[in-house]
């Protein structure tokens, strides 16, 4: 039974590696999105909330956003673009969120610690096989079992 188990597990964890990229990926570019077309009033949000240089800490936001979303989204660079991310959510908390405490309906910083939480694992654990890494790492060696995720 555990062997089935085991079994089950590799044979799935691409999949829901690839899943989890994706989700966070595209909820990260759209997050971008939103400070691109609302550009005026994000600067007003972070001089009022009193971040530093505000003009400058939103191209920051919007770069870690977004060229991290779109490499965890590929699967490409992973660890450097989840620690793109990183670095917007753990700002998110420190100066926005951690005032009001941890649920979000209050404004709190369960979201960016949560979407925090995520990228490290991918940066420490990687994209999986079904990635832009992925697809170098199996060029680079010439395993093609690594695509199924039989070779991890």
């Amino acid at each position: 039974m555990i062997e089935k188990l085991g079994a089950l597990r590799t044979r799935l964890e691409p999949a829901a590696l690839l899943f989890l990229r994706l989700v966070v990926g595209v909820v990260m570019i759209a997050h971008a999105y939103l400070k691109i077309t609302e550009f005026d009033e994000w600067i007003g949000h972070l001089r009022h909330m009193g971040i530093p240089a505000p003009g400058f800490s939103i191209y920051v936001a919007i770069a870690g956003e977004l060229f991290g979303g779109i490499g965890v989204l590929l699967g490409a660079f992973t660890p450097a673009a989840a620690l793109a991310i990183a670095g917007s959510m753990t700002t998110a908390i420190l100066f926005t969120h951690l005032k009001n405490g941890l649920f979000g309906k209050d404004g709190g910083f369960e979201y960016p610690l949560t979407m925090l939480a995520t990228v490290l694992f991918l940066a420490m654990h990687g994209p999986g096989p079904w990635s832009v890494d992925g697809m170098r790492r199996r060029k680079a060696t010439g395993d093609r079992k690594q695509a199924t995720g039989n070779g991890q």
